[in-house]
Order: C-alpha cells, then structure tokens, then sequence
C-alpha cells in the first residue's frame, strides 16, 4: 500500500513538473520571427569567414526540450534558432561553429523529456 501511494506520488510530480515548462532558458518566437533570424544571424564555419573581419562576442548555447509528453521532439533547427535569438540580444550578426549534442533522455535538471543542445559563437562580421 505505502508502496503504491509513494508512485502515485511520483508520477503526479512528474506530471506537474512537466506542465510548468523547461527549467532551461527558451525564447518563444513565431514562425516570422524565426524566419527573420535565419537571415540575419547566418551560420558561418571557421572555413567561411577566413578573410573577413569578425568579432567574437561570446560562447553561446541553445536548447530545444519536448518537456511535455505530447510536445514535438526537439530538433536541431529549434535549438540552431534559439542560439540566433540569443545572438540577435548581443548585437551579434552570424554564429561561428555551431555543433549540436546528440539528444539526451529525461532530465529532471532541464525537466525536459528530451532536449538537443547546441552550442556556437555569436559573432559581429564587418565585412
């Protein structure tokens, strides 16, 4: 009996848990939105930018999380998008050598059920 009350515990936590969000930084956008940024934050590789003058602002990583059981699998471009987002905020104008993790399983860190990183450089190219 104890037993069965400690997982109806559980499960109920993670239910609720699951209905409060990531505990991850996300920044919500729509679909023109993340159209806008696709054009104005391109992706560079070192290759790309050899001969170009650039800054490096800072190291930035992004997360896409399905933190609820019905939410959309986290995918590359949404966590590509969300280091955009974050670039834009800096004034930046490109990312310089994004990777992305593979996805992970359930965190109860990010609360999410699975997540992709990525992690890339927001950059100011002048020319």
């Amino acid at each position: 009996m104890i037993v069965i009350r400690f997982l109806q515990v559980v499960v109920v936590s993670f239910l609720v848990a699951g209905c409060f969000g990531p505990s991850v930084a996300y920044i919500q956008m729509d679909p023109a939105t993340v159209g806008e940024l696709r054009g104005q934050v391109p992706l560079y590789t070192e290759h790309a930018v050899q001969g170009r003058e650039y800054a490096i602002i800072q190291p930035l990583s992004g997360i896409s999380c399905k933190n609820m059981v019905w939410a959309p699998s986290p995918t590359r471009n949404d966590a590509t998008d969300q280091l955009r987002a974050q670039a834009a905020r800096l004034d930046g104008n490109g990312l310089l050598d994004v990777t992305c993790e593979a996805p992970s399983g359930p965190s109860l860190l990010t609360n999410c059920w699975s997540s992709l990183t990525c992690h890339g450089a927001a950059i100011q190219v002048t020319r």
